[in-house]
Order: structure tokens, then C-alpha cells, then sequence
């Protein structure tokens, strides 16, 4: 299995409400830097709570689906699901 089919599978059987930016960013195989870059031009939107900038599982989602096509979702989370 690739990162990226290991990646998915993580996100959408595995959902959290919320992802912190380092959870974030293991998620999407990508380095926290590169999660406060996104942050930091828009292209990600967080939410502040008490514990600190939170991105919402449906963020993240649509974050990934500008990385990874409608096919390759579907290939990694497989016929079962």
C-alpha cells in the first residue's frame, strides 16, 4: 500500500472532529511546516480553541482532495467501503 493509499484510509475510516497541525500533517504524509505554510496563505483554514489551532476533519478532507483524485480515493479505500 502507498503512503498516500495508507494516508486515506487513515483519514476517512479513522476520523477525528479535529486534527491538531502535527496530527494534521502525519495524516497527509506531509511535514507540520508545510501545514502552517498552507495556514499561513489561506489555503487552509483552522479554528482556535483553548487547546490551540485545530483543522476540522472536513478541512482536511477537502485539503486532500486537491492532492488526490475522486479514483484514487476510491482505489484506496477499496470495494468494501
Amino acid at each position: 500500500m502507498t503512503n498516500a493509499a495508507s494516508a486515506i484510509r487513515n483519514l476517512f475510516l479513522h476520523p477525528q472532529l479535529t486534527y491538531s497541525i502535527a496530527e494534521a500533517a502525519s495524516v497527509l504524509g506531509m511535514d507540520w511546516r508545510d501545514m502552517l505554510a498552507w495556514l499561513e496563505s489561506g489555503e487552509l483554514e483552522g479554528e482556535e480553541t483553548d487547546a490551540g489551532l485545530v483543522l476540522p476533519w472536513a478541512e482536511l478532507v477537502s485539503f486532500g482532495m486537491d492532492f488526490w483524485s475522486q479514483e484514487v480515493v476510491v482505489e484506496a479505500l477499496g470495494a468494501e467501503v
